[in-house]
């Protein structure tokens, strides 16, 4: 879901969310936002809107 976010609101190419770029993104986005609090997001009724949310409350666009 992190990849789909990273594309679709942060301009990410898909080439880009095979490399260094998405990885740099991912990682910052989990280490302020535990795995285990995006999961529980993600389950939720309208999940990647709310993991979309928390992403984007940690990423100054």
């Amino acid at each position: 879901m992190l990849k789909k976010i990273a594309v679709q609101q942060y301009g990410m190419s898909e080439g880009d969310s095979q490399g260094a770029k998405f990885n740099y993104f991912k990682n910052y986005v989990e280490s302020q936002l535990s795995c285990m609090y995006l999961n529980m997001l993600q389950a939720e009724p309208d999940g990647e809107g709310l993991v979309a949310q928390a992403v984007a409350k940690v990423i100054i666009k």
